[in-house]
């Protein structure tokens, strides 16, 4: 590969992580359960699934990415997007863990379990 076809595949790469930005943004503010977040005891249905929904494709993107960078961590922009990466995909990583033990609690019950 020449130098001008792995600099715009850098390029994209770096494009990418900037275009999932706000799936991440929103995985990470979405709330696993609304009502015991307001105090209240009861069933959301459909938050774990929201959950999912924006933080599976977010840490996948930002797993390659931290991997991909992180294996050309001499390079300091490399370095720092690797960090960068890996700060965002722990912290999707423990939402994604709060909103499948939701839906275990939520099977456990008997709640919101499909037909």
């Amino acid at each position: 590969m020449d130098k001008d076809a792995a600099r715009y595949l850098g390029c994209l790469g770096y494009a990418i992580l900037v275009a999932a930005l706000p799936l991440a943004f929103l995985g990470a503010i979405a709330l696993v359960n609304e009502y015991t977040s307001s105090g209240l005891n009861a069933v959301d249905c459909d938050g774990p699934g929201i959950v999912l929904m924006f933080s599976v494709p977010a840490i996948i993107i930002y797993g390659v990415g931290g991997f991909v960078n992180g294996r050309r961590f001499r390079k300091r922009l490399n370095l720092m997007v690797a960090m960068l990466c890996l700060v965002i995909w722990v912290g999707l990583s423990f939402k994604v863990a709060a909103a499948l033990g939701e839906q275990a609690r939520m099977a456990a019950l008997g709640w919101c379990v499909p037909d």
